[in-house]
């Protein structure tokens, strides 16, 4: 073997990847104390496989990573790369497949805080691989080829083993050395697993029965599952075939309700723009509606005012009759004035006629003839007054006709202007009672007011209902965390309770069987005196309290004590057990050291026994152990004591199990609840909403019929504003006409 070049990067002193080539002959390094020349001898000790940090001057694989200095900074990978030319015959088979023109690189890489890996031609190997190949080459970490300082001094002092393996390299086969010690190591691991599978064989014996009963069962579960298993398949395929003909029958409807729900639509949406037309022909037509309502009422006004002229002229008509009739009475008077006028005349014409046919003037004729002359200048004057009274008479019957009848126009006039006063103050007052009590208005007020107050109250719950669904998510959100927190730590406690069973059961075919009756159960043993003891019992201390166990302890009155030898104590002073064990623990002696045990052995006499604390025995009968650590009574004791220790932790985890499986069945029961409490508010908010959206549509029609009644009251405003106008111009019409009346009267 030739080691031609070294490669070291962020190993100790070597911050920087660093190549040292090595030439044949002597090579040397220089430097000073501190500059890192032993680190050279120690990265190639590290890459040859050396495991002792402390052969390497450090306490473990960080402290062989560059730490920094105050100029670079600390690295977090050390490597160290070995390149030798080696014989290919020297080197074993299995290593062969390595080489590249009889060359080898072996790397060594460690990484902070991890462990270190291997490589060989960049090839990840085990560092046992590194050992044994140097081992074949004569050398190694370990071997004479590197020689420290002192080791020239231990040579002399070394002993026959360690001068063999000197030997062995200047030999070549420290190799096959160190694979016979692995393979003895090996061999011995073999026979202990073979002695522990020679008890678990035993063990498992015992159980044989019992599994190939169990076994038998199981067979004919898993032929009766087939059974089943066949059975649920049939029963799924007959599910899943009948399932199939009601999915192709409910396509079926399905595909005719769509069709049937096509047409309706079509139909539906034929309708709505019948819907829409006759919608705008019906507000087409309440357009129209509203100006013939207009025109009737202009119409009817005009009627009114017409009926009341009519009544206002038979009024005056009236007057006018009865001034016809004063008038007429006055010209009766008038004519019997007249009459008697024209008899008074008759009279003295016949005087006048008398007096002329007596012919005698006399001074009564004389009187006669001048009162003649004046009666006829009377006549005269009085028929002028006739004539002149006639055309008066005429004129003022002419007038009392024309007054009759502009008096009678007047008065049914004023009559129809009064009828039609009274009928419009009576539509007045009907209309100001139909604004002001309109009971339809009313009530649809108070329904809005209701629905609106409803409405309200149905919102204050929703945010309640709202509020609690929200603070059961958030509980639930907790519960349900809790409940997997729950989970995850009952599956670590599974996790530890197969754990420790498994550590049990490993133990168990090893150890003693212990139950709750077992002796040890009422044993205490004071500290450092467990491994005497456990010596002295032996197989005793898989004794059972139980009267029908196989092994027991008897309480044996009739036993003689004997006494220990001098300067030794009962091991009964440090172990206080049930008293059938007294009589075998006050037998057991207690020594200091195996020298004393050896002086004392002969002494002992029948039955009894003497013990170190450190676990040395020697019997009466001539048994003696000096190391009873490597007894198998001790294993199996050693055994039954963890099992004991791992029993109590199974228990005390198993109670930690129940626990927090209580609060996790606990937690699931309040979700439950929680959920049934969600699905209630949840259907409660649901028939909210619909309720609400039923008041809305409510609200919405109510608020229609309000805007129309609304724009009826205002309709009804203009109308009384009109009726009032037109009750104010026909009562100045009537009172014109009262005074015309008046006027004609007077």
């Amino acid at each position: 073997m030739y080691i031609s070049k070294l490669r070291i990067s962020g190993f100790k002193s070597f911050s920087e990847d660093t190549s040292i080539s090595i030439s044949n002959g002597l090579n040397g390094i220089i430097g000073p104390n501190g500059s890192g020349k032993s680190n050279i001898v120690e990265a190639i000790k590290w890459v040859m496989g050396e495991s002792s940090s402390k052969s390497l001057r450090g306490t473990g694989l960080n402290d062989f990573i560059f730490n920094g200095s105050v100029s670079k900074a600390s690295k977090n990978i050390a490597l160290v790369s070995l390149t030798i030319e080696v014989d290919k015959s020297l080197i074993a088979e299995n290593y062969k497949k390595f080489l590249k023109d009889n060359i080898i690189e072996v790397e060594r890489q460690v990484i902070r805080d991890s462990g270190s890996t291997y490589k060989i031609n960049g090839k990840e190997v085990k560092a046992k691989d590194i050992q044994f190949l140097f081992a074949d080459l004569s050398s190694g970490s370990r071997s004479s080829n590197i020689i420290d300082q002192g080791t020239v001094g231990n040579l002399v002092l070394q002993k026959p083993i360690e001068r063999r393996r000197i030997l062995d390299e200047a030999a070549g086969i420290s190799g096959i050395s160190a694979r016979k010690k692995e393979t003895n190591s090996k061999l011995q691991a073999t026979k202990r697993n073979i002695d522990r599978l020679s008890d678990i064989l035993i063990a498992k014996r015992k159980n044989l029965s019992d599994l190939q009963r169990q076994a038998k069962k199981a067979k004919f579960y898993r032929e009766v599952q087939k059974e089943i298993d066949g059975l649920k398949e049939t029963l799924l395929v007959a599910k899943w075939k009948r399932t199939k003909n009601q999915i192709i029958l409910l396509q079926n409807q399905l595909t005719d309700i769509n069709v049937a729900l096509n047409a309706k639509r079509n139909k539906l949406n034929e309708l709505e723009r019948i819907a829409i037309n006759e919608n705008k022909k019906l507000t087409d037509l309440e357009k129209e509606k509203k100006n013939i309502n207009e025109k009737n009422l202009v119409l009817k006004l005009d009627i009114e005012k017409i009926n009341f002229e009519i009544n206002s002229k038979k009024n005056d008509l009236m007057s006018l009759s009865n001034l016809k009739i004063q008038i007429n009475k006055s010209i009766n008077f008038q004519e019997e004035i007249l009459d008697n006028s024209k008899k008074r005349l008759e009279e003295l014409n016949s005087e006048t006629a008398l007096l002329n046919t007596t012919k005698k003037e006399s001074l009564k004729q004389k009187e006669a003839k001048a009162k003649l002359a004046s009666l006829q200048n009377t006549k005269h004057k009085l028929d002028k007054e006739i004539r002149e009274q006639s055309v008066s008479l005429n004129q003022e019957k002419h007038l009392v006709s024309q007054l009759e009848f502009e008096k009678l126009i007047l008065e049914n006039k004023i009559s129809e202007l009064s009828k039609n006063v009274n009928t419009l103050k009576n539509n007045l007052d009907d209309k100001l009672i139909l604004k002001k009590t309109n009971p339809e208005l009313e009530n649809l007020i108070s329904l809005i007011k209701k629905d609106k107050a409803q409405l309200v109250s149905n919102n204050h719950k929703k945010s309640d209902i709202l509020g609690s669904i929200n603070n059961i998510k958030k509980e639930l959100s907790v519960l349900i965390a809790l409940v997997e927190q729950e989970c995850s730590d009952l599956d670590k406690k599974k996790i530890i309770i197969n754990d420790i069973e498994r550590e049990i059961s490993n133990y168990l075919s090893l150890g003693y069987k212990t139950t709750a009756s077992n002796i040890l159960q009422e044993v205490k043993i004071e500290k450092g005196y467990r491994l005497a003891f456990c010596l002295a019992m032996g197989d005793g201390i898989e004794a059972d309290n139980n009267s029908n166990s196989d092994v027991k302890w008897l309480d044996m009155k009739n036993i003689e004590h004997v006494k220990l030898p001098e300067d030794t104590e009962p091991l009964s002073n440090f172990v206080k057990g049930p008293k059938k064990l007294e009589s075998f623990l006050t037998q057991v002696a207690i020594v200091k050291d195996n020298k004393q045990g050896n002086k004392l052995h002969k002494k002992l006499k029948n039955g009894q026994l003497a013990v170190t604390q450190d676990g040395s025995l020697w019997r009466w009968d001539g048994l003696v152990i000096i190391d009873g650590k490597k007894t198998l009574t001790y294993k199996r004791i050693e055994s039954t004591t963890k099992i004991l220790e791992l029993e109590k932790e199974l228990s005390q985890v198993n109670k930690e199990y129940s626990f927090v499986n209580n609060k996790k069945i606990e937690n699931e029961k309040k979700i439950e609840m929680l959920n049934k409490k969600l699905s209630t508010h949840e259907s409660n908010l649901s028939i909210l909403y619909n309720n609400n959206d039923k008041l809305q549509i409510l609200l919405n029609d109510s608020d229609k019929k309000k805007f129309i009644l609304e724009n009826q009251i205002n309709n009804l405003d203009e109308e009384i504003k009109k009726l009032e106008t037109a009750v104010s111009s026909q009562e100045e019409e009537l009172l014109k006409s009262r005074k015309n009346i008046d006027v004609l009267i007077k």
